[in-house]
């Protein structure tokens, strides 16, 4: 039985804007991307952006809007209000915003992938008597709820048969009262975690998801409005996220640099805090890879798994916050086919392994 004390708002959007705004302006025409700054596994959009690799992939005539936001739910009602055109989150939102049956949406693609080590994480204070999942029995636990990070907490609470109180915060707080020990133990994402754990040297890594086997993800998701009416432009898109990707896996410190231009992201973490949460495994599950930069979530069993089946049936009848499972034409990777297809012609690496390290 859990217990739920607190609550935090939804979280507040941040705009960060680059091109018109607004629609078309001076024969130009718009589409609004949300975005996360604070996300490791949306790392990509940061180097989409401040690469300008949409100018390169999106066709003539387009600007984009910014839209940066510090959860995934935001931009759930947002999609489904018709106010943004994509949107990057975690494999939590990601599903819900499949399963609703007002606006049709699709997941499209990742934008990134491990096996629990970005955002299936659970941090103590450094001075917590906390050594194991069975030590968390009785105490409050915090957490950003509807999250993928919640999902993570639900499962462990399951699978370890404890009883916690939750409590809810957004991610901001949480990194603030695990530095300032007001707090003992939190469930979270990277890269707000390593500002806690590797930045201020409050904190530690407890457990994370690959000690449960639960993988965890970021997703673009767009919904059908775009992908019928404007195919091109979300084909576009698609190609500039696998650009992104190749990036990622062969040139880090490009990579980095560009995503440092983040003015959001480099105000609060340390580019050194960053690059660990992208490349450098953790103690506590050394041997797993820290993230995979891979966009095709049909080729990744763990990730097709998360987002088809294990993840809708745990929102479904164990957290009760869906009506109902995606249906599996919510689920496309014929776009990103496409475009893998067109950037063969294009550029020198190829396109199907762009997530593969050098």
């Amino acid at each position: 039985m859990l217990e739920t004390v607190g609550a935090a708002g939804a979280a507040v959007g941040l705009s960060g804007v680059a091109g018109c705004l607004g629609g078309a302006v001076g024969g130009s025409e718009t589409i609004t991307v949300d975005y996360h700054p604070y996300y490791s596994e949306a790392f990509s959009a940061l180097v989409i952006r401040h690469g300008e690799l949409w100018e390169k992939h999106l066709p003539d005539g387009y600007d984009v809007e910014w839209h940066a936001v510090l959860q995934g739910a935001p931009t759930v009602n947002r999609l489904i209000s018709g106010q943004t055109d994509l949107g990057y989150m975690g494999d939590n939102p990601a599903i819900i915003a499949a399963a609703n049956d007002d606006t049709p949406i699709r997941i499209v693609g990742l934008s990134g992938y491990s096996m629990g080590q970005q955002g299936n994480l659970c941090v103590v204070h450094e001075d917590a008597d906390l050594e194991s999942a069975a030590d968390l029995d009785g105490r409050e636990v915090n957490v950003t709820q509807g999250t993928l990070s919640h999902r993570f907490l639900l499962t462990v609470l399951e699978q370890e048969d404890i009883d916690v109180t939750i409590r809810d915060q957004d991610i901001n707080t949480i990194v603030t009262n695990l530095r300032e020990g007001s707090i003992d133990v939190a469930f979270g994402w990277e890269p707000s975690m390593a500002r806690v754990v590797d930045q201020a040297s409050s904190g530690r890594y407890l457990f994370t998801g690959a000690d449960y086997d639960e993988p965890d993800l970021g997703a673009l998701v767009m919904p059908d409005s775009l992908i019928e009416d404007r195919p091109e432009v979300a084909k576009g898109w698609l190609k500039a996220e696998l650009e992104a990707k190749h990036l990622l896996a062969t040139e880090p410190d490009r990579a980095l640099d560009l995503g440092m231009e983040e003015s959001e992201l480099s105000r609060d973490l340390e580019r050194e805090t960053v690059r660990t949460t992208l490349y450098e495994n953790l103690e506590v599950n050394p041997e797993v890879d820290r993230q995979r930069f891979y966009t095709d979530f049909s080729a990744v069993g763990p990730a097709r798994d998360l987002l088809t089946d294990t993840g809708p049936e745990f929102l479904l009848e164990e957290a009760e916050v869906i009506d109902r499972t995606p249906p599996s034409d919510r689920y496309d990777t014929d776009l990103l086919s496409e475009a893998a297809d067109d950037l063969e012609s294009e550029v020198d690496w190829n396109p199907r392994r762009a997530g593969d390290r050098s």
